[in-house]
C-alpha cells in the first residue's frame, strides 16, 4: 500500500509545489449534452454527492411536479434531468432535491441543494436563460425562463439522507413575523433539553426554516407545525422543535403564555 509523499518544506503536507500556493482544482470536463424538446428544458448537475436513492428536480409552484435526474454516460458526477416550461411564458422555478431512503422528497425540503451562497455555480456553457434568484433570503431557487440545457455545480447539498446525523446539540429559526425586524431573520433558539429548543415571537402567517446553524436548511410548511392555526396570525407564539436527526424531527406551536 502506497502512502502520501510527505513534503519536508511543508509540515509533511503535498501542496504540488514547494511555493506554499494552494493546488489548482480540477477542471470539470462539462458534457456537452442534446437539445431538449421545443418548451423544455434540460438541467444538468454535477455533484460529488449521490444517494442511492437519486435525485430529483422539484418545481416550486404548480403541482410540484418531480423530475427524476438520470446519470449522463461517461461522464463521472453528471446528472440531467428535462423539464417542461410554463405554458403561458412564465419562468420554471425549481431546486435539486436528493431522495429520502423511501423514494421521497420530505415536506421540508431539507435535502434540497444548498442554500449558502457559494455553494451553487451555473457554468459558463449554459445556453438556457438562467439565474438563481432569491428564496426567503437564499439565491438558491433556479429561474429559467428560455428553452436550452442549464449546468450547475453543487459544492453540497442541507442534508444527505444516506448520512444519518445525530439529534441536534443546537437549532436556529428562520420564520415569518409581524415584527420587520424579525422577519426571516436567523435567530438561535433557546435550548431546554436534550434536543429540544423553542423560540417565541409575534407569527406571521406561514412555515418556519429550521436549521442546525444559520443556513436554517429545514422546511417546515405551516400545516406540518403541529397545533398551528390561521387564528394565531398577530400573536405572540412558541414554537418548539425535537431533533431526531439534524433536522428533522417534530416542529410544534402554542400561543404564548
Amino acid at each position: 500500500m502506497l502512502g502520501c509523499e510527505k513534503d519536508p518544506q511543508n509540515g509533511g503536507n503535498n501542496p504540488g509545489d514547494n511555493t506554499g500556493n494552494e493546488p489548482e482544482e480540477p477542471v470539470i470536463e462539462v458534457p456537452q449534452l442534446e437539445a431538449p424538446a421545443e418548451g423544455s428544458a434540460k438541467i444538468a448537475i454535477y455533484t460529488e454527492t449521490m444517494c442511492d436513492k437519486g435525485a430529483v428536480m422539484k418545481a416550486c409552484f404548480g403541482s410540484n411536479e418531480e423530475v427524476a435526474f438520470e446519470a449522463v454516460p461517461d461522464y463521472e458526477g453528471w446528472y440531467v434531468a428535462e423539464v417542461k416550461l410554463e405554458a403561458d411564458g412564465g419562468t420554471y422555478e425549481g431546486k435539486a432535491c436528493l431522495l429520502e431512503e423511501d423514494g421521497t422528497v420530505s415536506g421540508s425540503w431539507d435535502t434540497q441543494w444548498s442554500k449558502t451562497d457559494g455553494d451553487l455555480e451555473l457554468f459558463e456553457e449554459t445556453t438556457a436563460t438562467a439565474e438563481f434568484v432569491d428564496d426567503f433570503g437564499s439565491l438558491n431557487k433556479l429561474s429559467i425562463s428560455s428553452a436550452g440545457v442549464v449546468y450547475v455545480k453543487i459544492a453540497k447539498w442541507n442534508s444527505v439522507p444516506c448520512v444519518i446525523l445525530p439529534p441536534a446539540e443546537e437549532a436556529w429559526i428562520k420564520h415569518a413575523s409581524a415584527t420587520p425586524e424579525e422577519n426571516w431573520v436567523a435567530e438561535k433558539m433557546e435550548k431546554v433539553a436534550d434536543a429540544t429548543f423553542t423560540h417565541t415571537f409575534v407569527y406571521s402567517d406561514n412555515g418556519c426554516n429550521i436549521g442546525i446553524d444559520e443556513s436554517c436548511s429545514g422546511w417546515f410548511a405551516p400545516d406540518a407545525i403541529v397545533g398551528l392555526t390561521k387564528d394565531m396570525a398577530g400573536k405572540t407564539i412558541k414554537v418548539t422543535f425535537v431533533s431526531t436527526a439534524g433536522v428533522k424531527g417534530t416542529l410544534s406551536a402554542e400561543l404564548a403564555e
